[in-house]
Formats: structure tokens, sequence, C-alpha cells
């Protein structure tokens, strides 16, 4: 009589994926492999996750299906020896690939050892185009990133990995091109459940009476509070927005390490009763629905999920010029430089009930921007192991 299939024999048939790395910030990169690990088939591939955070709210939802979170206590450029001993560790349990999501180069210590742990599919996946780090006050520490980024990039070649993936041509270009020739590099959007974002008249009604907002024009923006996402120009250009009109109000969905001081400035502008703070909020459709118009002046960006979101809940987009064009898949855009707030404010209040709202999410879909669509694709990439 044979012994009897156990659990542990069932997660070894399977594909494991080690996903380097998510964060308690739930931002793009994090929400990007939570989507595939929502859509993914278990039954055939299994995830453990990476983190430095020092908790993750959203453990439980990782762990399904006997999915592991390892939590590394040592950064690489802080303590490079603890780095890798708790890293080899991790690697003891003989994983087929390792996908490892990255901004900009600091070093290549993490592609290195998960070869010489022999794991068979090693992918470099980009997600930004500039260091995420900037602000006006760091300028030194944002010269000597990007010094160390293009140092290192230019000493990688196409055997530091087996898969180059980028989510925009820009963030291509900036983690990979010239080192890396183009038939090596594949773009792999982000993408999202275009049916959770999908326009709902009956939630926007009850999302703005929620607010007393019903009689306003809502402009909104949802993402991390951090430099680089540029949200003190934004609520420069609202104030000036709202002194030529009052009937707008300013919802900003999100958390991070700007929000304190941007709370500042907005008591400061005399703007507390048309700007809310949500805080961090897992179901950011509910606030989408509300919003007539969404506002992103980042400095820079790799391939936002936000945009895809409010792209498919049928918003109005005024976005910066740091964003990808290939981005823009809807005529609702409108793409304007961050150098001049002035033109922000015009932007905004030429949009104010000029705009009646459409349905994208079939579009998106036909784009191939759904995650339930290009599922499949990744699938076929991880299985070639």
């Amino acid at each position: 009589m044979g012994r009897r299939s156990t659990r542990e024999d069932f997660v070894r048939k399977r594909i494991r994926i080690l996903q380097f790395t998510v964060a308690a910030s739930k931002g793009g990169r994090t929400q990007y492999i939570l989507n595939l690990w929502r859509k993914i088939d278990h039954a055939r591939f299994v995830f453990d996750f990476i983190t430095f955070s020092e908790a993750l709210d959203f453990e439980d939802e990782l762990t399904v299906d006997s999915g592991t979170v390892f939590y590394l206590r040592n950064y690489p450029e802080s303590n490079r020896e603890g780095f890798i001993s708790e890293f080899r560790e991790v690697l003891k349990n003989k994983y087929d690939v390792i996908e490892i999501h990255t901004s900009y180069w600091k070093d290549t210590i993490v592609e290195e050892l998960a070869k010489e742990a022999g794991i068979k599919r090693i992918i470099i996946h980009g997600h930004s185009t500039g260091i995420t780090q900037i602000t006006a006050n760091n300028r030194n520490e944002e010269e000597r990133l990007i010094y160390n980024h293009n140092k290192v990039k230019s000493r990688i070649n196409k055997d530091i990995a087996t898969d180059f993936w980028a989510c925009s041509e820009a963030s291509a270009d900036w983690l990979y091109r010239p080192m890396i020739p183009d038939e090596r590099i594949r773009i792999i959007h982000n993408t999202i459940d275009t049916n959770r974002f999908s326009f709902n008249k009956e939630i926007r009604k009850r999302a703005r009476k929620e607010f007393g907002w019903e009689n306003y024009y809502v402009f909104g923006f949802v993402g991390r509070l951090e430099p680089s996402k540029n949200l003190r120009f934004l609520l420069s250009a609202f104030d000036l927005a709202r002194s030529e009109k009052n009937g707008i109000r300013l919802i900003i969905v999100g958390d991070g390490s700007e929000k304190k001081e941007l709370e500042k400035y907005v008591h400061k502008l005399g703007l507390n009763t048309c700007v809310r703070f949500t805080g961090r909020k897992d179901d950011t459709s509910y606030y989408y629905q509300m919003m007539d118009c969404f506002l992103l002046p980042s400095i820079f960006e790799g391939f936002p999920i936000v945009l895809l979101e409010a792209q498919c809940s049928g918003l109005k987009c005024i976005i910066s010029q740091g964003i990808p064009m290939e981005e823009c898949l809807t005529d609702s855009i409108i793409r304007i430089s961050i150098s001049d707030v002035s033109a922000w404010k015009k932007a905004m209040l030429g949009v104010v009930n000029e705009y009646e709202r459409e349905e994208f999410a079939e579009l998106l879909k036909k784009r191939g921007f759904d995650t339930e669509t290009q599922i499949v694709l990744i699938e076929e990439l991880y299985e070639k192991v």
C-alpha cells in the first residue's frame, strides 16, 4: 500500500516562487504581487514572500495555501553579512523561480545568491523610472543613489538573470538599456481587477453622501504619501483653483512619511474644510467612485496601478509628464508639466462640470490590462523552468 499523500507533498509538486519583496505600505510593487497571488492557480503554483517590514497586516492573505512570509532584519546595503546569512536560510527551501521586484540598482547580491542556490529562473522585474527617496531636502542622497545606480547598472550583463521584465518601456530604459539586449527584455504591464474598479452609480451616491459632498466637484489622489508623489505641489494647485471656485473638494487616500507635513500644509493654506485625508484604505474603489477627477502629479512613475484604476472607474485624469505615455489608455487624460502650478490650476478649473463619466472597464480588458487576462501569460512564463 502506497504512502498517503500529505499537504507537504502537495506543496512540493507545485512550482515554488519566491517574491522579493513585499512591504507593509502596500505600494505598487506589493499590490502587483498581491494581484498575482489572488488570481494565480494555487494548484500549480505556490508563492513565498520576503519582506523587510516589521509586520504585515495582510499576512493572512499571503499564507493561504501554504504561502510563507519571511521577515528579514538586515538590508544588504547596511549589513551585508547579516543579509547573506538570512537570505541563504530562505533559499534552502529550493525555489524554482525567484522574482526580484526593484525600482533601481543598489547591488546584485540577491541575483548572485539566487544563482549560487541553483534557482533555475531568476526574474528581475522593474517597477519604476527613478529614485523613490527623492526629496527637496535630500539632494545629496539622491545624487549618491543615482550615481550608485548607474555604477551598478554599468556592470550588469545578460548572464545576471534569466529574465528581464519591466512595467513599461521607460522602466526598461532606466533599469536595463543599453546593457541588456532588447530581445531579452519583456514588458509586463501592471494590471487590475477591472470588475472591481468599474463605475458604479449607486456606490458613488453612497460615498458622496457619507462625506456630505453631494453637491461638490471632487478631485482625488490615491497612493503613498511620499516625496516622489509631489503632493505639496498638488495642494498648492488645489489652493489656487479653490480661490477661484469654491465648490470643489479634494480627497487624499493613502498614508506615508509625508502625511503629517501635508496635513500641516493644508492647515496653513486654510483648506481644512475642503481637503480630507482618509489614511490607507484597502477598498480604494469606493473612493474612486466618489471622485470626478483623479490627480497624479508624480515627479516620476514606472507604471502606476492607481492610474489604471482611475481610468477603469471612468474618471477624468490630470497627470504629470513623469508618467509614461503608454499608460494613457483613454481620452480622459490631460498630461501637464509640473514646472508650473498655475497650469495645473487652469486644467483643474477647466474640467469642472465639463466631463461626462464613461465606462472603460471593457476597454482595459481588451488592451490586456486586466489581471484575469494577464495571469494566463504569467503562468506560462513561470512554467518555463
